[in-house]
């Protein structure tokens, strides 16, 4: 979607997904999918949704800074859990 634009759900479309990178790194992203609006049990919209996610590693960049500049990872790693400190 665009910025500022709205976004719009209905009973026949009651779930939202997305996806962000997670800046400095270009290969760093968290994101949410099938994320439910509304209560199927009783029908209703939740007024307030707080989501924790989990940031991943896509596993297609080498290097040891956040430069756009890195190399790309040959092959590609498989997508991981992203550990502080790692």
């Amino acid at each position: 979607s665009i910025p500022g634009e709205h976004l719009c759900v209905d009973a026949s479309h009651p779930y939202v997904s997305g996806i962000s990178m997670i800046a400095p790194s270009p290969d760093w992203f968290t994101g949410v999918y099938n994320l439910p609006l509304s209560d199927e049990s009783t029908m209703t919209w939740f007024r307030k949704i707080e989501v924790y996610v989990y940031a991943w590693d896509a596993g297609t960049e080498e290097g040891d800074d956040y430069s756009y500049s890195n190399a790309a990872t040959s092959p590609q790693g498989t997508i991981s859990a992203f550990m502080a400190g790692d």
